[in-house]
């Protein structure tokens, strides 16, 4: 058998394996959210945090930072039990502690604590399935940031398996409330958001033209294209449509990747072999 033909079987069925074991971690993970038992958890957490106050939803949320450098890149992860009305949220804090869900002190919101509002939909037609909330204070910085699905899995990195289409809605309609309030009024907050997008735009339009031209030097056209990416404004910010920069730095990426993975398959003998059982085999895993 061909190593070309080999490797090609080898890193099919490993792929093969992964996806039907993710697939089946993530249907188990589905038929617990369905039974409701860990939204109950996530209920009883709130009421717990929250003694006296009635009449809210509640929502899980979480946010993930990234902290980047020239070195390497780190992910730190935040989780929220959200307890909102029309006119005012509280955000819990949830973390582990001895293999347990606990929750720190509620932080309560209300608009005057609020200077802009943002609501960053992953797809314009099921935008209260998934979105991002940014809360702004009145000098324009954010000082809360939300990702919020209405499916959440442990698969998904969640703390919780549940639904909350319903609570997704209630939240999504109580940020368009707020944002209707506050928005026009702290207006500059919003122009200064706009500009940054437009120049981050402008960035990866030039990078991505650059990564293009260049993409038969792939040790310029590819870092280019991927800083370009980086840099273009995300389809959640653009209201769930894919920028034109953002068009230009993907093709700037697969140019480069496609003439490299010609290049390495092109240089691979088409006569060399192995068999999966002797040596050199298992020294590709030693």
């Amino acid at each position: 058998m061909g190593a070309k033909l080999t490797g090609i079987l080898i890193l099919g069925v490993v792929i093969a394996v992964g996806y039907l074991f993710v697939t089946l971690l993530q249907k188990m993970n589905l038929k617990k959210a369905a039974e409701g038992s860990e939204k109950e958890r996530l209920q009883q957490i709130v009421s717990a945090a929250l003694p006296g106050e009635d009449g809210y939803q509640v929502l899980y949320a979480r946010w993930e930072e990234k902290l980047r450098d020239s070195h390497f890149s780190e992910a730190t992860y935040f989780h929220y039990a959200i307890a909102f009305k029309p006119d005012r949220f509280w955000v819990i804090p949830l973390f582990h502690e001895a293999g347990e869900i606990a929750a720190g002190s509620p932080i309560p919101y209300s608009r005057d604590d609020l200077g802009h509002v943002a609501i960053q939909p992953y797809k314009a037609k099921k935008r209260a399935s998934r979105f991002d909330a940014l809360f702004y204070n009145r000098e324009g910085l954010v000082f809360l940031s939300l990702y919020i699905q209405s499916v959440n899995t442990q698969t998904g990195f969640s703390f919780f398996n549940l639904f909350q289409q319903e609570e997704c809605e209630s939240f999504y309609e109580t940020a368009e409330e707020l944002a209707g309030w506050v928005n026009p009024v702290y207006s500059f907050i919003a122009a200064s958001t706009h500009e940054k997008i437009v120049q981050k735009s402008k960035k990866a339009r030039i990078a991505g033209i650059v990564g293009i031209i260049f993409f038969l030097i792939p040790f310029i056209g590819l870092p280019a294209a991927l800083y370009g990416l980086y840099q273009s404004p995300k389809p959640k910010e653009t209201g769930g449509k894919t920028s034109c920069a953002r068009v230009l730095c993907l093709i700037g990426v697969l140019l480069p990747l496609t003439l490299l993975t010609v290049f390495v398959f092109s240089i691979v003998p088409d006569d060399a072999s192995f068999s999966l059982f002797d040596e050199s085999f298992f020294l590709i895993f030693w």
